[in-house]
């Protein structure tokens, strides 16, 4: 055998040398969730931002637009003990299929609002029922999946999928809705939504032993060992702000579809690196930590975003909020899913998913009282949304249980 060269020996000790940011040697059923994740992820985000500003250019206040989105959560809480039951029994990958059909339904119920006006109070039923089936599957899929060796390597991994196509979705998005309309737009992201489920039909269907009693799963809410978790899952309340809110606030400063579309994608470029580098060190240090610095420079990046005025300002402060975002929510997961493993896995998804809602339910209550004032929602909307911030350091992680 021939002795290997120097141009190998160089390229075998660079490549030991570089630092692995994406997980070794993930499991066949991860890789078939990123696909899904990825194909549904270019979906939502070549329409998400767009959704409360289109019912935004329909005349709709930002009162009744934050109804919109309370109904949405406020049924989600409601809906979710009892899907979980559901989800149970039919197993976590036709769950995720079946939530896809919602969906399209969802976005169907949407875009009719201005023929059919009914369909105001219609769509947020649907959507809660698509979120309840979707996303308790989806968190106890990775749970299941993942390797507890490198979890924050592979949440970090999944978020920078995530963050790619949210760079290609808003261009796309914004492209469609600058010369076409709603409904070209639409029958994409349907397709996508369809696709996005055949990945995980392959996998062999997971069954949970999960009882879900509705009682039992309120309780759980408030039980002594879940309350920090509880308080730390109501930051969530400042998601709802930034899906509702800060796109209608982008949309008063920058009117154009396509620059929107183009500011979004460009900040999530850059935080697209960055989720790397903090799955890495959600691996290597301590999660708490990771999570403390994220908190609290994202709640003040909150209170910095109101003075946005121009397009790159926009953008200056969007950058900045998803970068402290990502370095609080990757390592927030990374602990979620590692509770989920010690406990019953299908349960603390559900736990953590009413939680959840019920921040972003409390979110929009305060918004809503803050809009009967008929003041400026800006400020106090910014204000309350660091606070929510905050509410993450609660977080921790749960203690092994002893056998």
């Amino acid at each position: 055998m021939a002795p290997p060269n120097l141009r190998t020996i160089m390229f075998n000790r660079i490549h030991l040398n570089l630092p692995h940011y994406f997980s070794k040697h993930p499991s066949r059923k991860l890789v078939n969730l990123y696909w899904s994740v990825g194909m549904m992820g270019l979906g939502i985000a070549t329409v998400a931002i767009f959704e409360p500003i289109f019912l935004y250019t329909l005349g709709y206040s930002l009162r009744y637009i934050l109804f919109f989105y309370l109904m949405v959560y406020v049924g989600y809480f409601l809906i979710l003990p009892v899907v979980g039951r559901i989800i149970a029994r039919i197993g976590m990958e036709h769950s995720i299929f079946y939530s896809q059909f919602f969906l399209i339904a969802f976005y169907i119920s949407l875009f009719g609002i201005q023929r059919l006006s009914f369909l105001f109070y219609v769509a947020p039923i649907i959507y809660a029922i698509q979120k309840s089936f979707y996303w308790p599957a989806y968190h106890a899929d990775f749970v299941l999946f993942s390797d507890d060796s490198q979890r924050g390597r592979e949440v970090g991994g999944l978020e920078t999928l995530n963050m790619i196509v949210y760079i290609v979705g808003p261009f796309i998005g914004g492209a469609i809705l600058e010369w076409s309309n709603y409904s070209s737009l639409f029958l994409i992201v349907a397709a996508l939504f369809i696709f996005s489920a055949i990945p995980l039909l392959r996998i062999k269907e997971i069954h949970s032993q999960s009882s879900f009693s509705y009682r039992e799963t309120l309780r759980k809410l408030y039980a002594p060992g879940h309350r920090r978790n509880f308080v730390a899952y109501l930051g969530f309340g400042e998601e709802l702000i930034v899906m509702v809110m800060w796109p209608i606030f982008i949309f008063t400063v920058v009117k154009d579809f396509f620059e929107i579309g183009a500011l979004v994608a460009i900040a999530t470029l850059v935080t697209a690196f960055i989720a790397l580098l903090l799955g890495k060190a959600t691996d290597r240090y301590k999660k708490e930590h990771v999570l403390r610095f994220g908190s609290i420079v994202y709640a003040v990046s909150w209170l910095i975003r109101g003075f946005a005025q121009k397009a790159w300002q926009v953008l200056s402060f969007d950058t900045l909020s998803r970068l402290s975002k990502e370095a609080l929510y990757v390592p927030l997961l990374a602990m979620t899913y590692e509770n989920g493993k010690r406990e019953d896995v299908l349960g603390y998804t559900v736990f953590y998913e009413q939680s959840l809602a019920a921040g972003k339910v409390i979110a929009a209550g305060l918004l809503l009282i803050v809009l009967s004032f008929n003041v400026s929602p800006w400020p106090v909307m910014f204000i309350c949304s660091a606070l929510f911030s905050l509410l993450y350091l609660f977080m921790k992680t749960a203690r092994p249980r002893i056998l």
